[in-house]
């Protein structure tokens, strides 16, 4: 070990519950990949200076090198993973042959690359204690196809870690880093070296969530949780979460994933449109998958999601910085004629009651033009913005007076899943296309978000990641045995569907 790193740190609240979550099976890991294309003399660059074939990996094991030097996070390991509170220690050094690994294969279709991402999820993050808490998969460049006539080659690029290490802006984070690498690398390729083993950097660890911000909790909010975990919580009924929790469960869970993309154009009308009726993709995307869910389930009319968001604008932590800011929201959704109080309508024209009738509504202008759908879609955003305006009375600092997480956890077997689904998006980052003197740069142009299943997780989980004047991704994931495949594509199928049908609005 270094010997600046020799003495421990300790790991935050978020860092703890993520360490403990892994250690008991019940996830894995998250993922961010990027399409990255680069001008073809940078490939031969790395030719002249190494062989044929160990170029294209040096070349990667150079970038990486720079993002390793710049976050101090990617170079820890957990120490006693089993205690109520886990320590951080820096390893002395990093061998790319452990992390990385190349892959040959073309991703040319959505089927191809999800049953790619879906790969690396499985694997698990084996030796904690003593190897970093990332991989990194790299498909090797294919010539004499596609882009290199145009006098590029592609390449992509899928940064796994631990949930502990960073949330999912920090894989935007790492990506962003690696993309200004491989740029220094184009402009100076006497830089590019054939080290297969780097030391860890002295820097400081970046200071856990509860110590760049003061996560204040009222009595009031404390009063309530305690009432709701331990006195009284009414079961509701039309609620639909999908079926309890597995006991004994399949740890870790299997699950699957159907991804598609919006093209450029395409994402600017939506964008275009949800800022003229004041709301935002995710809280658009929310209704829409609550709408489904209404369809798919119409005995019930209740359904719960979960939306993560960042924390770093009252932390002070960039887009740059990796690490775990994360608080959530829970915004109700009602699929109801008359919506209840402390819910948002979900309603939709393809809605049927339980008799398998399709509702009538009176006011047939406000369903045709689907204003239902908008006012849903600003109420949603401004749940958001209620729910993340303060660090005070985040669901997060309630994990202070959790003792010890394994128990907690193991308590969830053949329990109800608290939410319907998850929209989980790590917003629009800077790939440099289209950007003035960027030509001859390296650049990327498809950001894909992911994340492991989570045994107690809701049913669905929905991502997105979009890159500025690039294409945005949207992943549906379930769990095996949960969810039928058939409902998790269809699922992904109707909301392409939905989100393409603004195109003409």
């Amino acid at each position: 070990m270094n010997t600046a790193t020799m003495i421990p740190t300790k790991t935050g609240l978020m860092e703890r519950w993520h360490i403990t979550r892994t250690h008991v099976k019940f996830y894995n890991k998250v993922l961010v990949s990027a399409r990255y294309k680069a001008p073809l003399t940078m490939l031969s660059n790395t030719r002249g200076a190494f062989n044929h074939k160990d170029g294209f990996k040096y070349l990667i094991y150079s970038a990486l090198s720079e993002v390793i030097s710049q976050h101090p996070i990617i170079s820890v390991v957990i120490e006693d993973e089993v205690s109520p509170i886990p320590e951080w220690r820096r390893v002395q050094k990093i061998c790319f042959e452990d992390v990385v690994e190349f892959y040959s294969g073309g991703l040319h279709d959505g089927e191809n690359e999800d049953a790619w991402i879906l790969e690396g999820h499985e694997k698990e993050l084996e030796g904690r204690d003593e190897m970093p808490l990332w991989r990194v998969r790299v498909t090797r460049p294919i010539l004499g196809e596609d882009d290199d006539e145009e006098g590029i080659f592609g390449f992509t690029v899928a940064f796994y870690f631990h949930h502990a290490i960073g949330d999912g802006l920090s894989g935007n984070a790492f990506h962003l880093t690696f993309l200004s690498a491989l740029n220094n690398l184009l402009s100076d390729p006497s830089s590019i070296s054939n080290a297969e083993i780097v030391p860890a950097p002295r820097l400081p660890l970046i200071p856990a969530l509860e110590m760049g911000t003061k996560l204040g909790l009222t009595w009031w909010f404390v009063l309530k949780q305690i009432i709701k975990a331990f006195i009284w919580s009414p079961l509701d009924k039309l609620l639909w979460t999908g079926p309890p929790i597995k006991n004994p469960p399949i740890l870790p869970a299997v699950g699957d994933q159907k991804g598609f993309e919006i093209e450029a154009g395409m994402v600017k009308k939506l964008v275009k449109k949800c800022r003229e009726e004041n709301t935002s993709i995710t809280a658009l995307v929310a209704v829409l998958v609550a709408r489904k869910m209404a369809i798919m389930n119409p005995t019930y009319s209740h359904f719960a999601g979960t939306i993560p968001f960042s924390l770093r604008k009252f932390t002070g932590h960039s887009e740059r910085d990796m690490g775990n800011f994360v608080s959530n929201v829970v915004p109700l959704f009602s699929s109801a004629k008359r919506t209840e109080r402390g819910y948002i309508s979900c309603v939709s024209p393809e809605q049927k009651s339980d008799t398998g009738t399709h509702f009538e509504f009176k006011d047939t202008d406000l369903l045709s033009k689907d204003k239902i759908l908008w006012n849903s879609a600003r109420e949603t955003r401004a749940f958001m913005a209620a729910g993340t305006a303060s660090p005070k009375n985040q669901m997060v600092g309630l994990l202070g007076f959790v003792k010890d997480l394994v128990p907690f956890f193991l308590k969830k077997f053949g329990q109800r899943r608290e939410y319907t689904f998850e929209i989980s998006n790590i917003g629009v980052v800077d790939g440099g296309i289209g950007a003035e003197g960027k030509e001859g740069r390296v650049t990327f142009d498809k950001v894909l978000f992911s994340g492991s299943i989570c045994t107690y997780a809701g049913p669905f989980e929905v991502m997105l990641a979009t890159v500025k004047n690039g294409w945005m991704t949207v992943v549906v994931r379930w769990e095996k045995g949960v969810i039928s495949d058939e409902d998790g594509r269809e699922l992904a199928r109707w909301l392409e569907g939905q989100l393409r049908g603004f195109d003409d609005v």
